[in-house]
């Protein structure tokens, strides 16, 4: 007798669902991956946004040294501009118009006004001509800026130098176009009925030529004393210069909040040598009282995460 080998309905439905289930293994990582991108396209939605919206910050800040004469002086502080178009300068403007209406009695600038952007010097290559002449249009909208902030309302405007501005001759021409006091290793007074609020400013702490003893010596131990530093690093080297810290209060930028941060916590990067200990918002440092603003605008990439934009009106108090 003669047999024929015959498959049977079993073994045919063991080998059915092998092919399903390596279709069903397909569709999973296609499912995976389309779940992975739409997830990065919203995070890049969300920093687009996020880099958009501006934060005003209103702070009471109680000062020791303070002279009664000067309770309720108020400061608006604005750091990192990063300017990276005449559109962004333009723009920048109109926040400024805005704040206008908050009437500071100084506006207190933190440095970092313009700088090229990724996909400019991307496209330049090692083009020194073309590099050359971005760094002309970067000081442009930084001219467009300042001469902007001519009118602004408050009794004292003033500034400071970050790593991205260049050569402090040419900066302390451009603010000047705003009649905005560029302070590098200087001081300056603020004074009402004869009662002195003292501002000092240092250059940038990464590229600048810092004079802290010389503006300590202007200093006497009971006067009151905001420092205005590009770099917040630059605060313990500032107080160690009169063996006690000298400096009441410091507004500072650069961090920008660290810009990418994992949901507001730690810094992806943060150009501080200290890592995340200056990274955003209020810190005392001795009897020194630290103010790392989270800036207006961007590094390389245009985007934030959990880090959003800010800019602070602080009301000094007696206390």
């Amino acid at each position: 007798m003669a047999f024929k080998k015959v498959k049977s309905k079993s073994a045919q439905k063991k080998k059915q669902p092998a092919k399903m289930n390596g279709w069903s293994s397909r569709k999973t990582i296609l499912l995976f991956a389309a779940l992975v991108v739409g997830f990065l396209l919203i995070l890049g939605v969300w920093g687009l946004i996020e880099a958009k919206i501006v934060h005003l910050q209103y702070t009471e800040l109680p000062l020791e040294d303070l002279p009664q004469e000067l309770d309720g002086v108020t400061v608006l502080f604005v750091s990192d501009f990063h300017l990276k178009s005449e559109q962004d300068a333009r723009q920048a403007l109109d926040l400024m118009d805005r704040l206008a209406g908050l009437q500071p009695d100084v506006l207190a600038l933190g440095g970092d006004y313009a700088q090229i952007g990724l996909m400019d010097r991307l496209s330049a290559g090692g083009n020194a001509a073309r590099l050359e002449q971005m760094e002309g249009q970067r000081r442009i909208w930084r001219q467009i800026l300042f001469e902007g902030l001519k009118d602004f309302p408050a009794t004292l405007k003033l500034g400071v130098a970050g790593e991205q501005d260049g050569e402090i001759e040419a900066l302390e021409q451009d603010m000047a176009l705003g009649e905005i006091k560029l302070l590098a290793n200087q001081a300056v007074s603020l004074i009402r009925d004869e009662a002195k609020l003292w501002f000092v400013g240092i250059e940038d702490w990464s590229q600048g030529d810092q004079q802290y003893r010389t503006l300590a010596e202007q200093i006497e131990a009971q006067d009151c004393v905001i420092c205005l530093s590009h770099n917040p690093d630059a605060l313990p080297a500032l107080n160690n210069q009169k063996g006690d810290p000298w400096l009441d209060a410091m507004f500072s930028g650069h961090t920008l909040g660290g810009q990418l941060t994992l949901f507001g916590g730690r810094a992806l990067f943060n150009p501080s040598m200290y890592g995340d200990r200056f990274l955003s918002g209020w810190h005392l440092e001795n009897r020194t009282k630290l103010l790392v603003s989270n800036g207006l605008g961007t590094g390389l990439a245009p985007i934030r995460f959990f880090a959003p934009p800010q800019v602070h009106l602080v009301t000094l108090r007696k206390g």
